[in-house]
């Protein structure tokens, strides 16, 4: 794991604010580096083509533990013959952004193979989910073959003994998925996985819904009772394939995906809402799970975002821009957010990877990027700050205000969360300088101060 200099990190972002008299709060203004995480700021891990003849390591997801960990999902990749494959491990973080010596070997944990037969392995699409359990120990979630393969490490950054009965890893045979499943993790524990499968005979697609154990076994009580009930404790639902997965504070669950064939005059967009026990919660029914919306043409859903009293942001994109919307728990746009419901980011940036988090205010934070401005210039990430209310906020940024760009050679952010500080940690990919021939792009975390702190004396 390399690192940068100090001297190469003074081109990054300070956004420092003008001195000031007093003690007075500041403006806010651009987010800041915090150069107490990393080194001066900023983990770097360069990729490319290793000796076995493997690309990456690529990355695929992060997340932040209770005890503010950060934890990074990445993965080697190759393909051989027909069958490509993916390597999948887990690099643990201190706080303070240095890698943990205690984690696995040297902050990494051995990988775990999975084959995935898609022609776009070596893209940077992500192949993995990552969360972390309330005991502090990543659960990962990937499709091997057609088949869910979940498996959790312990704190030591091997795998966990007896998780689902063996040795750490769990395989679940629903059908044949093939989109990423995507995770989310109770306060209790329990694992929720949602994924995309063809239900044959008939090839139709359905969402599967499914609850392990904190010990890594289907739950055979959730869903209990309802239509989409499936023998061996998951739900089987008719509709497109989910992009994601979110708990709400209570505890509800949500889903949202993108629909590539509306019929009937439904919208490009759906969402979903479900009790903590798999019930559907009105006015959902089993004949209707979904509530559908417009958003545009090739829309694609990023990020979904769980709030009280049933609401959720959604964040996608459509012909290359972001959008963020808001649903109210029926599922219907909420008329008090943007425009109707609907908030288009389209002067201050184009649509990447688009993760997306809210902050405690309730105010929503969405990554995307701006094409470089010269010929071998790469893109550089950015980041957008909407108000409660959806306008982009003019407390944030520079011009034009609501947006503002992250540290130089960050070309696009794949993760963010919020460590309890407040302070907005950023996984992203970062692009090396080029001339005749470029180096896959490397992994970077950042930390950043996004809110005001005390002028200066």
């Amino acid at each position: 794991m390399g690192r940068l200099s100090g001297g190469v990190l003074a081109i990054f972002l300070c956004g420092f604010l003008a001195v000031g008299g007093g003690t007075a709060v500041a403006k806010a203004g651009p987010p800041r580096v915090d150069r107490s995480f990393g080194t001066d700021g900023l983990v770097v891990d360069r990729g490319g083509l290793s000796s076995d003849g493997r690309y990456g390591p690529y990355g695929e997801d992060m997340a932040v533990g209770p005890e503010d960990a950060v934890f990074t999902l990445q993965s080697y990749r190759s393909c051989r013959r027909e069958t490509c494959t993916a390597e999948l491990f887990v690099e643990r973080y201190t706080p303070e952004g240095a890698l943990d010596a205690s984690f696995g070997e040297r902050g990494a944990s051995a990988g775990v193979v999975v084959n995935d037969y898609s022609s776009k392995i070596y893209g940077g699409s992500s192949y993995g989910s990552l969360a972390v359990n309330p005991a502090g120990e990543p659960v990962v979630a990937a499709v091997d073959g057609g088949d869910v393969t979940l498996f959790r490490l312990n704190h030591s950054g091997k795998l966990a003994g007896g998780f689902g009965g063996g040795d750490g890893i769990v395989t679940t045979d629903f059908g044949y998925a093939v989109v990423k499943p995507q995770l989310a993790i109770s306060e209790q524990g329990e694992i929720l996985m949602a994924t995309g499968l063809w239900r044959r005979p008939r090839e139709r697609r359905a969402v599967i819904l499914a609850r392990y154990t904190p010990a890594g076994f289907l739950d055979p009580s959730f869903g209990a009772g309802t239509p989409e009930a499936q023998p061996g404790g998951w739900l089987g639902i008719e509709g497109m394939w989910p992009s994601t997965l979110a708990l709400s504070p209570s505890g509800g669950i949500a889903l949202a995906g993108s629909s590539c064939c509306p019929a009937g005059g439904q919208g490009s967009l759906y969402v979903g809402r479900r009790r903590s026990d798999g019930s559907l919660v009105r006015p959902y029914t089993p004949s209707r799970p979904w509530r559908y919306f417009k958003a545009g043409l090739r829309t694609q859903v990023h990020s979904l975002v769980a709030l009280p009293q049933g609401k959720a942001y959604l964040v996608g994109s459509s012909g290359g821009f972001s959008f963020a919307a808001r649903t109210l728990a029926s599922g219907r746009l909420d008329p008090a957010f943007g425009r109707s419901g609907l908030v288009w980011l389209k002067k201050g940036m184009y649509a990447g990877a688009s993760p997306a988090v809210a902050d405690r205010a309730g105010r929503l934070y969405v990554a995307g990027f701006r094409y470089g401005r010269g010929e071998f210039a790469s893109n550089r990430a950015v980041l957008a700050r909407l108000t409660k209310r959806g306008g982009l906020d003019r407390r944030w940024g520079r011009k034009p205000f609501g947006y503002a760009p992250l540290p130089v050679w960050i070309s696009d952010a794949l993760a963010l969360e919020f460590q309890s500080s407040g302070k907005l940690v950023v996984f992203g990919e970062i692009v090396f300088s080029c001339v005749r021939s470029c180096p896959n792009p490397g992994r970077t975390l950042t930390r950043l101060h996004t809110g005001p702190v005390p002028k200066s004396r």
